[in-house]
């Protein structure tokens, strides 16, 4: 908890989006959510670490993509987007959410920020254990107008973002 206790002290909210990769549902979300407030970009400038390196390990077997300079500065983000995927038709299952960011979801949850993510049960995304939306994570819709009124009660401290994250961070490592 007190790490924590600093992260969330100050009244200024940071919502942090650093993706390298725009799949079409952060693209959706830079375009018509994110339009309308005022988020944190932050390109990680990542190089290729060589196989001598201390991370290098932890960097392949993340599918290349832990970066521990930029797990540090989620250790110091009150909301990380882990948006991530796409929709994608098939004829016989309809539309489906195709390869969600779970790396930086994972990570976000244990370095103590507020998860935002797809909401994983209207998509049919299950865990073996559930985080609860809004509970553990907060969940995007891909409906404009709520997804729009979810980022604004953020923003205007409605939604309890340091209990989010404590309870999120609290499902991770259980």
């Amino acid at each position: 908890a007190t790490e924590n206790e600093n992260k969330f002290s100050d009244i200024e909210i940071t919502l942090l989006y650093s993706h390298r990769v725009p799949h079409s549902i952060r693209l959706y979300m830079l375009h018509n959510i994110y339009v309308n407030f005022n988020i944190t970009y932050f390109n990680d400038k990542f190089v290729v670490p060589n196989n001598n390196s201390e991370y290098y390990l932890d960097w392949a077997q993340s599918g290349r993509r832990h970066n521990p300079q930029l797990y540090e500065t989620y250790k110091n983000t009150k909301v990380l987007d882990c948006t991530g995927g796409h929709i994608i038709h098939h004829n016989l299952l309809g539309n489906i959410l195709a390869q969600i960011d779970s790396v930086r979801l994972w990570e976000g949850f244990f370095s103590g920020c507020c998860v935002l993510t797809i909401n994983l049960d209207k998509f049919g995304i299950k865990f073996p254990v559930q985080p609860i939306n809004m509970v553990h994570y907060i969940g995007i819709t891909l409906d404009k107008n709520i997804d729009n009124k979810i980022i604004e009660d953020i923003f205007n401290g409605t939604i309890d973002i340091e209990k989010i994250a404590n309870n999120g961070k609290e499902w991770a490592i259980e």
